[in-house]
């Protein structure tokens, strides 16, 4: 629910029942708005990895990022906002390009 209220014109639906909320505040001077896809991953079982043998999971991890990850983000015109150990934050400016690029992930084990 969080965010409807938020938006211009945004549809807040609830059990069915139709709840519009309109934002009335003017916009902040200086300020643009813009709509992104974020997407975030994590590697699974990444802690275990990391207990069996750091060195070589990190290695596994930097060339699987430049090999295969970070082509692909290319590919689909995202970019990169944050890393997190084992994980990625990533924008794009098209849903269907982020869903692409999640659905190509499992393929690149």
């Amino acid at each position: 629910m969080y965010g409807a209220d938020r938006v211009a014109h945004g549809r807040l639906l609830v059990d069915g029942a139709d709840h519009t909320a309109i934002v009335r505040d003017p916009p902040i001077a200086g300020t643009s708005r813009r709509l992104a896809a974020i997407l975030a991953t994590d590697v699974a079982g990444y802690s275990r990895l990391m207990g069996e043998d750091e060195e070589g999971t990190l290695a596994r991890l930097q060339a699987h990022r430049r090999d295969l990850l970070d082509p692909k983000i290319a590919e689909y015109r995202g970019r990169i906002v944050k890393t997190t150990g084992d994980g990625l934050l990533v924008e794009f400016g098209s849903v269907v390009d982020a869903v692409r690029c999640a659905a190509i992930a499992p393929s690149l084990q």
